[in-house]
């Protein structure tokens, strides 16, 4: 589990240790030197092939370091089978869209283009560049339930919940 923000810290972490799981948190975008020690416990620990879940801002921000979590851990040696993200555009209801939901960021045409690829992946909202913070999800029993959903297989059909690999 790859947590962003560290208002998510504590209930993530609780969630992983309940299952045994191992939590990365960045803070922000991913360290190389941070993601190096990471990949390495992760090859003592198994060989299997990872499922990386991101508990991210649903916006182009979180798509982005979901993915480069992704990225790191591959060039350094480390199968990761799939990439999740928790949060998706239909868990959030009608209020929450309307309190919450905020432009993605659109300064620069770089920004511009990630936004648009977001969007053009199965991000956004009703297909606007528009995303929600991860710490708006409440309460923890309902974060907790989209989290064992996804381990339990209950899968969704459309991007960009699910990025096979490793094609990121």
């Amino acid at each position: 589990m790859v947590t962003e923000k560290d208002d998510l810290l504590k209930d993530t972490a609780r969630i992983c240790r309940e299952l045994g799981l191992t939590h990365y948190h960045l803070g922000g975008q991913p360290s190389r030197l941070r993601t190096e020690y990471l990949a390495s416990r992760l090859r003592e620990g198994t060989q299997a092939p990872l499922q990386v879940i991101a508990f991210v801002d649903y916006d182009e921000g979180g798509w982005t370091i979901g993915k480069a979590v992704v990225k790191q851990l591959l060039a350094l040696g480390v199968t990761v089978e799939r990439l999740d993200f928790l949060l998706r555009e239909e868990y959030f209801t009608p209020e929450e869209v309307r309190l919450y939901a905020h432009p993605c960021k659109s300064k620069t045409k770089a920004l511009r283009t990630l936004a648009r690829l977001w969007v053009e992946s199965g991000g956004g909202i009703r297909g606007e560049a528009l995303g929600i913070h991860a710490s708006h999800v409440k309460p923890f029993k309902r974060v907790q339930k989209l989290f064992l959903d996804l381990l339990a297989g209950k899968k969704f059909d459309t991007p960009p919940s699910i990025c096979y690999l490793p094609g990121v």
